[in-house]
């Protein structure tokens, strides 16, 4: 199953849906898990908790064997109804505590934890000691705003003002006015598409010249084009390869078969990792059902990532952030924006935490 927020009026990441169909298409040709086709079951939370908690009761009802990829902001509330049914959740980006914590959790990649933290990094190395960060004023932005800082102070700057702004709000001038009344030599943002972009905007037309950091997932194509030459501005933190890399080649065709229009960012990247993870776990079983998968998932030495994010991975044994254990994988990309588009500014993956 698909899910998270694929369609809503201030949020949309449709591009999971075209990641998870891409990989079960080319899978599918190749004769699927021994000759089982791959069905993709489509599940749009809307933004709206009562939905998402309705995603977790049809995942229960239809029997799927896991949850795949994506950013949903109301896991606590499905976490209940996946573990009595033994469903894991592969490859969710993680934007909030619990998807750090959950034992139905597996995230393939570092997803905000690593990617935030890279940004808060980025921030000081790239602008200066004094770092404002932009928030929204629900948890997740808390979260991960509270990431950003960490990498902040552990790049040796301090985080002089922390502003709110309103989750889709239209005008960001007032916050822009307050982030540049702090006199901050980089801006670092918890912010979701859209969002991350009229800021950005807003602080430039107030004067700002210094970096404004945020995750690539922060930025659509779209942003960096409307933006023009504030675009130049960005410095961004990743999870995983963007579509630039060699090592990614074979997610990107796989993408561009099957949607060519579709971003090609983080979001569909973990979601077409997750099919492709499953496949290969339950390739030679017997048992296809959700609790083997979770079995094999909780037992397995080393997961093979595809390179996207690194290696391999396991989850025998806890991450290196004691409030997120089930983020075991730290591997973070840095990102610059040239001739209007996301390139890589470092060619290997470094671990925030340490900066090599």
């Amino acid at each position: 199953m698909v899910t998270g927020t694929l369609s809503s009026p201030n949020l949309s990441y449709p591009q999971q849906q075209s990641g998870a169909e891409a990989a079960a298409k080319a899978i599918n040709a190749n004769g699927g898990i021994d000759g089982h086709p791959i069905q993709i079951v489509v599940c749009n939370d809307g933004l709206d908790p009562n939905k998402a908690i309705a995603c977790a009761q049809k995942a229960k009802d239809e029997g799927v064997v896991a949850l795949d990829g994506g950013i949903e902001e109301f896991s606590a509330q499905m976490w209940p109804k996946l573990e009595a049914s033994n469903i894991p959740w592969v490859a969710p980006v993680v934007i909030a505590a619990d998807q750090g914590t959950n034992k139905m959790s597996f995230p393939l990649s570092g997803g905000i934890t690593a990617a935030f933290m890279q940004t808060g990094r980025l921030a000081v190395e790239k602008g200066g000691k004094n770092v404002v960060i932009f928030e929204h004023e629900n948890s997740q932005a808390k979260f991960t705003g509270d990431i950003i800082a960490q990498g902040v102070k552990l790049a040796g700057g301090t985080v002089v003002k922390t502003v709110i702004s309103k989750l889709g709000s239209t005008d960001t001038s007032a916050a822009a006015a307050q982030a540049i009344a702090a006199h901050p030599d980089a801006i670092g943002c918890a912010c979701n598409q859209g969002d991350a972009a009229r800021l950005l905007q807003s602080v430039v037309q107030a004067g700002f010249k210094g970096p404004f950091a945020g995750s690539i997932s922060s930025f659509t194509n779209s942003d960096l084009s409307s933006l023009g030459s504030a675009a130049n501005q960005i410095v961004a933190g990743a999870d995983m390869l963007g579509p630039d890399a060699p090592a990614a080649a074979q997610w990107v065709s796989e993408m561009n078969a099957n949607d060519s229009k579709a971003e090609q960012d983080n979001i569909s990247g973990g979601a077409w990792l997750a099919v492709h993870v499953v496949a290969d776990l339950l390739k030679g079983q017997s048992d296809l059902s959700s609790k083997n998968l979770t079995s094999i998932l909780n037992t397995s030495p080393s997961i093979n990532i595809y390179g996207m994010a690194g290696d391999s991975v396991t989850f025998t044994k806890p991450g290196p952030i004691p409030a997120t254990p089930r983020v075991v994988n730290m591997n973070a990309m840095s990102y610059g924006v040239k001739d209007g588009k996301f390139a890589a500014t470092a060619t290997t993956f470094t671990n925030p935490l340490t900066g090599q």
